[in-house]
């Protein structure tokens, strides 16, 4: 009833002009508050940028209710359309956001793919929040820079999260940001992992046409 209560009284505020982010925090004794100050064991719930509310339409999803397979038709377009492998997609998706559709970082990447406003438009997506629309845009910026860095997976990976003019900054290498260093081996072990069961998925398909 407490996290109810918070829920309404911080929107309350949001319709009357005084908005300010929401942060859903888990107690220490297991349950969930909704507050406007930020702890330690906080995430964004709902997102407020100059008094305007930018991700109106963002839900809280259990992970229990998480299918990473629901996004598979997604993931096999934009493969298909930027010409990447889908999984490079997903093992981005999975460490991005978990594939919550709704997930938002503190520094204000928007969605599955976890993209930053100005990528989001850059890369032509409207809405960060729909499923279709984050992933097609996350596979353009993948696309855009696997050309820049000729396909250098490491460098892709470390530019999609620290930018590339940052890994242009470090000689196109690894920038020295702990954070960068371990995302680049995340992704790659859950890229290889994926890149494995993806070619069993295709030797069991041609197995069984046959």
């Amino acid at each position: 009833m407490r996290s109810v209560f918070t829920v309404i009284f911080f929107l309350s505020f949001a319709l009357t002009g005084f908005a300010q982010s929401i942060y859903q925090c888990t107690e220490p004794d297991g349950s969930v508050i909704f507050t406007d100050r930020r702890g330690k064991s906080c995430t964004v719930f709902i997102k407020v940028s100059k008094n305007k509310v930018v991700d109106r339409q963002i839900k809280f999803i259990k992970p229990a209710k998480i299918d990473p397979k629901a996004y598979d038709e997604y993931i096999k377009e934009a493969a298909s359309v930027f010409n990447l492998p889908e999984y490079l997609i997903r093992a981005v998706m999975a460490v991005e956001s978990s594939y919550n559709p709704y997930a938002v970082s503190p520094k204000g990447a928007e969605g599955l793919m976890q993209l930053m406003p100005s990528t989001a438009k850059d890369m032509e997506v409207k809405d960060s929040f729909d499923p279709k629309a984050n992933i097609m845009g996350g596979a353009r910026y993948l696309r855009f820079l696997a050309n820049m860095f000729n396909g250098d997976l490491v460098l892709i990976l470390a530019a999609y999260n620290a930018g590339h003019a940052a890994v242009k900054k470090y000689g196109n290498k690894i920038p020295p940001f702990q954070e960068t260093i371990d995302y680049v081996k995340k992704v790659s072990r859950l890229y290889l992992q994926y890149k494995e069961e993806y070619k069993k998925k295709q030797q069991n398909l041609e197995a069984s046409a046959n």
